[in-house]
């Protein structure tokens, strides 16, 4: 099949690559360009690359780039040993050093398992927070919300996977400028607490709500709210009283800028549901006397101002 494809294309072949020798060089050339495409591929397929070059111009041929060829690029059988490639000089049988060592040569940012880094140090960098968390958001404010921000729980957690258990850094804050506006952050990251950290610190200033204060100090009224297994119930008190609450949802006040309630948690005590608990209950459950009056079609009055206001 392959002289039989050599005498058919002898005369392209000349023609085409524009050789001026005998007919025994093109001949020869032809045939061990052959030789070399049958080692991967079929006969067909032979003849179909042997009539798409003999479609190329002389020219084209003439002006092509020496590295391109219509077959594999593999040039060996892998059985020697190549300096770049194969950084393992040991023998199999020697244990006492791993055989494939991480190479010192590599260049960094080539794989997923050398991150980009210093060139000079070779240090490897954090991770980027994702932009889908800083979207939208002026760095100013976060900056100014960061400095009003309390860590409420850090702890290690372990997913099972297929792969074995996978550790990851799992951080919660919460967020707040002490005059009503509260955020609630949940952040986790495989490799370090920072990155953690700061997840949850962008995800509680996305996440801030506006939390409704009677005379700026309590809430309005009573509230109850359950959160999965926590049973949270909070209640206004008077000027002076305090926070006598539970010790993460006394953090999460001090953000928000109450500073008078009661609260009583049953049920679970979990740190995590607790604090979603009383985030929930401060910025949706609350009832405004604004709403109320609004559903009944009145008006509000503050007889303070309206009836016991000094005459001029």
């Amino acid at each position: 099949m392959l002289r039989q494809l050599v005498k058919q294309t002898r005369v392209g072949c000349m023609a085409t690559r524009g050789y001026a020798n005998t007919a025994a060089l093109a001949h020869e050339e032809r045939l061990k360009h052959l030789n070399f495409l049958s080692q991967y591929y079929d006969a067909e397929t032979v003849e179909s690359i042997l009539k798409a070059e003999a479609a190329i111009k002389p020219e084209e041929w003439a002006a092509k780039s020496p590295l391109s060829r219509m077959s594999p690029g593999y040039f060996d059988d892998f059985t020697e040993h190549d300096p770049f490639y194969d950084h393992a000089t040991n023998k199999w049988t020697n244990f006492s050093q791993p055989r494939q060592p991480v190479p010192t040569e590599h260049v960094l940012g080539t794989s997923s398992a050398y991150p980009l880094g210093s060139l000079e140090t070779g240090d490897e960098t954090d991770s980027i927070v994702d932009t889908k968390f800083t979207e939208n958001i002026e760095p100013q404010f976060h900056d100014r919300m960061t400095r009003n921000t309390r860590l409420l729980l850090n702890r290690i957690v372990k997913s099972q996977t297929g792969k074995g258990k996978k550790m990851q850094f799992c951080v919660l804050v919460a967020t707040g400028d002490g005059k009503g506006m509260l955020g609630l952050g949940e952040g986790k990251d495989p490799l370090s607490f920072p990155v953690a950290l700061e997840k949850a610190m962008w995800k509680a200033t996305r996440s801030m709500k506006m939390v409704p204060r009677y005379q700026n100090r309590t809430i309005y009224g009573e509230v109850y709210k359950k959160f999965h297994a926590v049973h949270l119930t909070m209640r206004s008190a008077p000027a002076g009283h305090g926070l006598r609450v539970n010790p993460i949802v006394s953090q999460m006040c001090s953000m928000v800028g109450i500073t008078d309630m009661t609260c009583n948690v049953y049920g679970s005590r979990n740190p995590l549901n607790v604090a979603k608990a009383a985030f929930e209950a401060l910025t949706q459950e609350q009832v405004i006397p604004d709403s109320i009056a609004q559903i009944r079609g009145k008006k509000l009055v503050n007889l303070n101002e309206t009836y016991f206001a000094k005459s001029d």
